[in-house]
């Protein structure tokens, strides 16, 4: 789910929904911005999940965002 930079009034009970949803095991990626208001949303998130969700934060190695990432890895950056 896309955030937009930050949670909207739905999100979060969107988000817990569906991971309520996940079947036993499953493992939520938050891939969210290599900045504060990346780890904020994250934070936010973690906080809504479901007891016994597993979440992991996945940090990139180069760049601010995915984009950047990308662009980089491609030789476009």
């Amino acid at each position: 789910m896309s955030t937009g930079g930050e949670l909207n009034p739905q999100q979060p009970e969107l988000l817990r929904g569906a991971m309520e949803k996940l079947s036993k095991g499953a493992v939520v990626l938050l891939a969210f911005d290599n900045d504060e208001g990346g780890g904020k949303i994250a934070a936010e998130v973690k906080a809504i999940a479901p007891a016994g969700r597993e979440l992991r934060r996945v940090v990139l190695d180069v760049g601010k965002d995915w984009n950047e990432m990308l662009k980089n890895q491609l030789g476009l950056a």
